[in-house]
């Protein structure tokens, strides 16, 4: 079932949808890629998995526009799911299912909590032996939470934050864009993060990963667009003049990632492999 922590106490949801207290908590644990290896072996990781005194345990917080942490609402939280597929731009979606029953998450003048909310976070974390592994599963922002009063439960869809760009919840632009040919291909993406996305705020002002032999790459060709285009077509078109994939990682950053790992060549010294002429 699902769990959470407070207190150093986790709490288990029981049949009856009340959380009960089940463990105490002694450390608490945030794996990174480069720590996962260094804290388990293969079969010490299997036993903590299958151990019946292990527990998967969910942490999520509404964030501040500027992703600092507003509040927690982890103890509401009934159900939930988070995917992961390949793709350039929105790569993280899911669904979840918060209990309501005292009414703390419908909307009033007082209390807006999760609607006003534009991000969120979660965390999943694997309690084992009384220490709690904690990964990041993304930064993510709500769409369209509804209220089932039948059930007194908020639910609620979740994308990353790709969804603020590519129109699905803003990115859309009202105005023309041009990006001339030689524009530094970092700064042009860095550019579209930074443009006012229409309240005097920037779209996102976290700084991107990059990769550095293509810091001195710059656009083949000028970039027009009429209004109504989206921020984040964009960002995917000059990720695509490098061949980079792009979107958010796990910490909320937007990432550039190249397939293409020949490195004993300087990107601007490759010999061209094809041509076109009009003759």
């Amino acid at each position: 079932g699902m769990a959470f922590i407070k207190n150093k106490i986790l709490y288990v949801l029981n049949d009856s949808n009340k959380y009960v207290p089940m463990y105490t908590v002694n450390k608490e644990v945030f794996l990174t890629a480069d720590k996962i290896f260094g804290l388990f072996s293969y079969d010490d990781y299997s036993k903590a998995v299958r151990s019946p005194l292990s527990q998967i345990v969910t942490r999520i917080y509404l964030l501040n526009d500027d992703e600092t942490i507003r509040d927690e609402i982890s103890e509401f939280l009934k159900s939930g799911n988070v995917n992961f597929v390949r793709a350039q731009g929105q790569t993280r979606s899911g669904t979840l299912s918060f209990m309501n029953f005292n009414n703390q998450l419908t909307p009033s003048p007082i209390n807006d909590m999760l609607w006003k909310a534009n991000k969120l976070r979660i965390d999943i974390g694997l309690y084992y032996n009384g220490t709690v592994y904690w990964k990041r599963c993304g930064i993510f922002t709500p769409i369209d939470p509804t209220i089932d009063e039948n059930t007194r439960t908020l639910n609620v869809s979740v994308k990353d934050k790709f969804a603020l760009l590519d129109g699905t919840i803003s990115g859309k632009s009202g105005g023309n864009l041009r990006i001339a040919a030689g524009t530094s291909v970092r700064k042009a993406i860095e550019m579209c993060l930074l443009s006012d996305r229409g309240n005097n705020k920037s779209y996102d002002t976290k700084p991107i990963i990059f990769p550095a032999k293509y810091e001195k790459v710059t656009t083949p060709y000028t970039i027009t667009r009429t209004p109504n285009y989206s921020v984040g077509e964009i960002i995917i078109e000059l990720a695509n003049m490098i061949f980079c994939d792009v979107y958010y990682n796990d910490d909320g950053q937007l990432v550039l990632t190249s397939g293409i790992e020949d490195t004993t060549v300087d990107w601007d010294k490759k010999p061209i492999s094809w041509k076109y002429d009009e003759d």
